[in-house]
């Protein structure tokens, strides 16, 4: 027996239109418009949810259709027919091209008729010619199978294993360009809802910075934002991505949304083209109506962008937050340095760390009056990993003073055991820097991380731009860089 996977098309005849046909014909835009979309249908006849078992006189099981036997006898039946449900679209349907994976043995056939809306007329589909996607007359939004087997050996029979529909299509009401706009406006609104959630927690947006080479690229974009939001949901246990939405399935990359922020996160810009030039979304006042990012936002570019202004440059700050509440004395804390020796020691629990950063002291409510000269502080063991009481996310500590967090227990044993583990107060586990650059033993490729997401940084003047020095890169272990996701690279 022969296997084909075929793309069965809808052949065109010629037919008179009825009265209600030509005059929806009259009206209708052109065919072509950017704004299409595509959509879909299958059924591989796991369920009898997509037949209609009235009307059909063929035999279905789990993932195939064939001709029925005839009564008390092994042989099939010379043919049979398999009736679709109905197929159901939330636009008009512009064309549609049928395909599917069946067997058809030497003298089998297997032919497709395809109706549209309430009509009883049938429009027949050949699976053996290659053609253009059948392009029906007049607004339809519903339509119909039927799908003809048939056979002249009693001892072979067709088999449909699945059956798919490919489909264009578009609003091609007067109001349609109008509801379109309206939906695009509407999703970038709870875009930007989505975003100010993440901002709340990270006093950044969600980073996407890319070459030139890609700034058209709306779909890569879009892989980007959802990346680091998925991140951010795996790493903090919280959802980012609630209300997050694909892009529009169009076969225009204007219609499609953009995204994009300045290298750290510190503003954004989201766009996308309207039909209306004059539509009434670019009276609104939160319509941004400048240039930013490459993106010239003047009608018909509706975009929507961050309250700041951004300015010459970009920085991430690699300080700490002020904290309005800062933490209490811990019992058994120990502020310790060398003689001559300017780095601090945090000591608890006989472990310690250094206190890279003079805030620390502030916000742990110490001053220098506290630190005390000790010169056996050296044998002290340094922290190898912390994580704050009650909570399961263990951060490793490295000699630099950063923390990071350890994102699989494989990675914590990279580095040490789990006994190694320590509980500290989350007012100690706060104040320590995380970890930002990165980069394998061995290699000099840095790259920034945020949650789980690394992005590579192309230059030391890239890395200064973003407020850090070569002291703040950490080297660690490469097989650590495979359970991170990497993003655009920062220019």
């Amino acid at each position: 027996m022969n296997k084909y996977k075929f793309p069965i098309i809808l052949i065109v005849i010629s037919f008179v239109l009825t009265p209600l046909q030509g005059a929806l014909a009259d009206y209708l835009p052109p065919r072509g418009a950017a704004t299409i979309e595509t959509g879909s249908w299958k059924t591989d006849f796991g369920s009898q949810s997509a037949i209609n078992t009235a009307q059909s006189t063929v035999k279905w099981s789990k993932n195939s259709v064939t001709l029925n036997k005839e009564s008390g006898s092994n042989n099939y039946m010379s043919n049979g027919v398999l009736w679709t449900n109905e197929i159901s679209f939330n636009q008009d349907i512009l064309n549609v091209t049928l395909d599917g994976t069946f067997d058809r043995p030497a003298g089998t056939t297997i032919l497709g008729f395809v109706t549209f809306e309430n009509s009883v007329r049938e429009y027949p589909l050949n699976p053996f010619d290659w053609g253009d996607p059948y392009q029906p007359d007049g607004r339809v939004r519903k339509m119909r199978l039927r799908i003809f087997l048939a056979s002249e050996n009693p001892l072979l029979t067709p088999v449909i294993r699945e059956l798919r529909v490919r489909v264009e299509l578009e609003d091609r009401s007067d109001a349609g360009p109008t509801n379109r706009d309206n939906t695009r406006v509407s999703d970038l609104k709870k875009l930007r809802d989505i975003i100010k959630n993440y901002y709340k927690d990270f006093v950044i947006y969600p980073a996407v910075s890319i070459s030139n080479d890609n700034r058209e690229n709306k779909d890569y974009q879009w892989k980007l934002l959802k990346d680091v939001l998925d991140s951010a949901s795996l790493t903090w246990r919280k959802s980012y991505t609630n209300g997050f939405f694909t892009q529009p399935k169009v076969t225009s990359n204007d219609f499609k949304y953009g995204y994009l922020t300045g290298d750290s996160g510190g503003y954004y810009i989201m766009w996308v083209r309207l039909e209306d030039i004059n539509s009434k979304h670019f009276a609104e006042a939160d319509s941004w109506k400048s240039s930013l990012l490459g993106v010239n936002c003047i009608p018909p570019i509706y975009c929507l962008c961050s309250k700041g202004i951004p300015g010459q440059t970009e920085i991430i700050s690699k300080t700490f937050e002020t904290n309005k509440n800062k933490a209490n004395k811990i019992k058994g804390t120990i502020f310790a340095r060398i003689k001559n020796d300017p780095k601090v020691w945090f000591v608890l629990n006989n472990r310690r760390f250094w206190i890279r950063d003079p805030q620390i002291l502030d916000k742990l409510n110490a001053t220098s009056k506290d630190v005390v000269i000790n010169s056996s502080i050296s044998k002290v063991p340094l922290f190898k990993f912390i994580r704050a009481k009650d909570d399961k996310k263990v951060y490793l500590i490295t000699s630099s003073g950063f923390k990071r967090y350890m994102p699989d227990i494989k990675v914590i044993n990279f580095y040490g055991r789990t006994t190694e583990i320590v509980t500290l107060p989350n007012d100690i586990l706060n104040v320590i820097p995380d970890n930002c650059l990165i980069r394998a033993k061995g290699d000099t490729k840095v790259y920034f991380l945020d949650q789980k997401i690394i992005r590579w940084v192309t230059s030391p003047e890239v890395i200064k731009k973003l407020g850090f020095t070569t002291s703040d890169i950490v080297n660690v272990d490469a097989r650590e860089l495979k359970y991170y996701t990497e993003a655009s690279p920062i220019f």
